[in-house]
């Protein structure tokens, strides 16, 4: 089965703080999950590939080998880009790390993951994919709210 993923990061550049937050769907039903980033997540782009990661993990936990792949939106074009197989690792560790992540969970299941990129900020009014990349985006700030 094919499982949407909605994903989006929050990052403080002074507190050096990021959360996520996800939006997960199959024809099996739906998960949101949200959460702070470790704090070798340093800016927001890492961020929202750590919550493109954290998005695919959890359906791949949830579903298991009934996932055959995983369409990922987001509103970050880097992080996207990040996730294609054929992107050269980068230079930073801690990207590099979180491409290998998804490489072993691509080959370790046997999915796919197909990206979509979804312009952010947009007002609730429109599609789904607009309201729903809205409230990701929501959940990850309110969700960085809470670290001290």
């Amino acid at each position: 089965m094919w499982v949407t993923c909605y994903c989006d990061a929050s990052f403080n550049p002074i507190t050096k703080k990021a959360s996520y937050a996800c939006w997960i769907k199959t024809f099996l039903g739906k998960k949101e999950i949200e959460g702070i980033c470790p704090d070798w997540v340093t800016d927001n782009n890492l961020a929202e590939l750590f919550a493109i990661y954290t998005g695919v993990r959890y359906a791949l936990k949830v579903w298991n080998t009934r996932v055959i792949g995983v369409v990922v939106c987001s509103d970050s074009e880097e992080a996207i880009r990040l996730t294609w197989p054929w992107t050269a690792k980068h230079r930073l560790e801690n990207f590099a790390k979180i491409q290998t992540d998804l490489d072993a969970l691509r080959t370790q299941y046997g999915i796919e993951i197909r990206t979509k990129h979804i312009k952010g900020h947009q007002a609730l009014q429109g599609s789904k994919q607009k309201y729903v990349n809205r409230l990701v985006d929501k959940k990850a700030g309110k969700a960085l709210k809470k670290v001290k």
